[in-house]
């Protein structure tokens, strides 16, 4: 096998090995949860909006979430059958702090997967634990959904595209100076 076939060889397993896996660009969060501040026993009502910025229909798709002792999540919709390119699909969950809880900071993170597969970046929201469950009696409140979340601005939208294309630019060039490098010594 002559040295550029070799080189070339490389760069495709390279390409096809980069390609396959995690994606940090295929699956975009809308819609954020804030921080809260709940008392032990309360339930609170949020929801997440994800859209798929990738090229292929997504087929199963799953909010994951990372939660600390003494909370708990119950997610009704835990899937949804497909999100189309350019779709987007709403997750609505209810958080509640278990009676036992102690006070403090609580940190959730959250992620879309789809088939042991990561689709997004990893994101957070803090729920700071108030009172001393001794004291307190049981309270159970739902909260309206639009105070409970964040709009990401089309700016920023626009800004993380931007950073796709440089990095998909600086990518292709890499590979082009590798390729005309490769053809340079096989000739």
């Amino acid at each position: 096998m002559k040295l550029g076939s070799k080189f070339l060889f490389l760069i495709i397993t390279l390409l096809v090995f980069c390609g396959c896996g995690y994606s940090d660009d295929k699956i975009e969060f809308l819609y954020l949860p804030n921080d809260i501040t709940l008392l032990p026993n309360e339930n609170f009502q949020t929801r997440v909006v994800l859209q798929n910025n990738g090229r292929k229909t997504i087929e199963w798709i799953q909010v994951r979430f990372q939660v600390p002792g003494g909370i708990s999540i119950i997610k009704p919709f835990r899937e949804v059958e497909m999100i189309h390119p350019g779709g987007r699909r709403s997750f609505v969950f209810n958080i509640t702090v278990k009676n036992e809880t102690l006070g403090g900071e609580k940190r959730i993170v959250f992620w879309a997967e789809s088939e042991g597969t990561i689709l997004s970046e990893k994101h957070s929201f803090n729920i700071t634990v108030e009172g001393n469950q001794n004291t307190l009696t049981t309270t159970i409140a739902t909260t309206d959904l639009e105070d409970t979340t964040t709009t990401l601005s089309n700016e920023k939208i626009e800004q993380r595209k931007k950073e796709r294309r440089t990095t998909y630019f600086a990518i292709g060039f890499v590979v082009l100076f590798i390729f005309l490098v490769v053809r340079r010594l096989s000739s």
